[in-house]
């Protein structure tokens, strides 16, 4: 199942269905509760055309930007707007399960591995890819 999992203001969006068309937005002032209205489609959310599906979705802190991966391609979307902002750029990975930004960086997921990154300008300009992590040993502790 693919999931895609982004934070931005008092906002939780999670893309849960097996291909990462719908989006499920939750509060978290003080627990997860669901916006109603949702889940929408990709298309009725934002206006990216073509994107009726994505692998993983993010957003950095203070920024409001959101990244739609699919494939081996990234677009970005105003949040202000709900509109894509310029050319979808091609990142190096190819099959991505999930991604998150945060202040300690940029992380892509697939598998049992994820890849760090320093921001987004560092996954754009990536020739060749880090070394992999484990997700379990680094995240969970395991």
């Amino acid at each position: 199942m693919s999931k895609a999992l982004i934070c931005h203001v008092n906002s939780y969006l999670h893309l849960p269905s097996p291909q990462g068309s719908q989006v499920n937005i939750y509060s978290t002032d003080q627990i997860y509760i669901p916006v109603a209205g949702y889940p929408k489609s990709i298309q009725e959310e934002w206006e990216v055309p073509g994107i009726t599906a994505v692998d993983a979705a993010f957003t950095c802190p203070h920024s409001s930007d959101l990244y739609l991966i699919r494939g081996n391609r990234m677009f970005l979307v105003d949040l202000n707007t709900r509109k894509q902002s310029g050319a979808a750029k091609t990142i190096i990975h190819s099959e991505v399960d999930s991604a998150m930004c945060n202040a300690h960086g940029l992380y892509i997921f697939h598998g049992p591995s994820y890849y760090h990154y320093k921001d987004v300008e560092e996954l754009l300009a990536a020739t060749e890819a880090p070394a992999a992590g484990n997700i379990a040993s680094y995240f969970l502790d395991c």
